[in-house]
């Protein structure tokens, strides 16, 4: 009776059942890669728009090595 229950139930194609099988790991895997995916996406978008806030602003803020770059450069 329960072998009958769990025979023909799917989602999308994937048979489901007791969730063995490689089916639901690569599936947990998969959601959770994408979700890594997202975080990163999130902090590159954050990471540009403040790159874009300080170019609108006209910041005047330079790197270490621009700082130093110059001052090697400098004339006296």
């Amino acid at each position: 009776m329960g072998a009958k229950r769990n025979s023909g139930r799917t989602i999308m194609g994937m048979r489901i059942g007791q969730g063995h099988g490689d089916a639901g790991k690569n599936l947990a895997d998969t959601s959770k890669n994408i979700g890594k995916f997202s975080e990163n996406v999130g902090q590159f978008a954050a990471e540009m728009r403040k790159t874009r806030e300080a170019i609108e602003s006209g910041s005047k803020h330079r790197s270490p090595i621009e700082v130093v770059l110059r001052a090697l450069t400098a004339r006296r």
